[in-house]
């Protein structure tokens, strides 16, 4: 699968302008970065510092709090750069997708999905990021990628559904970003931190 191809896949999914209302205090915006890699799309991801306060180790988008007076797309820009290094000028911007709110500590995230021009150099932030990788668009894809397990959160057992790939674990709100992107049927209504 090309990039060309994801484009047309995730297109259904796709807002042209951020929606604007959100209940919650605290804002985020993340970018789902999709490039090609050895001829096939890859979305980028980041493995946050395990020293955060919040979300701390947990596999992400690049992305983190709307300062004020930023737009949802300048927040995602800068922190992308802050956080990998891949500067706006190598970003296309493909569309936005629907506000989504996490579980475990209220944050309201817009997901920006732009096109990475180019083979940018990986710079992490040592302070936020531990590590930035690639996966294929195709894994997301695969039913049988999607491991399903029960949990128990706040002592209820809970489905708890995640993604592995090459050792890392993509689940919670970031899962439910690959989903909503990918119109996956997999989604189960799980809860998600």
């Amino acid at each position: 699968m090309v990039v060309e191809d994801v484009l047309e896949l995730i297109k259904p999914a796709l807002l042209g302008e951020p929606q604007r209302k959100s209940t919650t205090r605290v804002k985020a915006a993340v970018l789902i970065p999709i490039a090609s890699h050895k001829g096939q799309a890859v979305l980028g991801f980041i493995r946050r510092s395990a020293k955060l306060p919040l979300h701390a180790g947990q596999i992400s988008f690049p992305g983190g709090r709307i300062e004020k007076g930023e737009t949802v797309l300048t927040a995602a820009l800068r922190e992308t750069e802050e956080e990998t290094g891949i500067g706006g000028n190598m970003v296309t911007v493909a569309g936005h997708l629907p506000v989504l709110q996490t579980v475990s500590t209220g944050f309201a995230v817009w997901p920006v999905v732009g096109v990475i021009n180019g083979a940018p150099e990986i710079k992490v932030s040592p302070v936020e990021v531990e590590e930035f990788f690639w996966a294929p668009v195709s894994h997301f894809l695969e039913p049988a990628n999607l491991e399903r397990r029960t949990e128990i959160l706040r002592g209820e057992s809970a489905p708890r559904p995640a993604y592995h790939y090459h050792g890392h674990e993509v689940w919670g709100l970031t899962l439910r970003i690959i989903q909503i992107m990918l119109n996956s049927a997999q989604t189960d209504g799980g809860e998600y931190v």
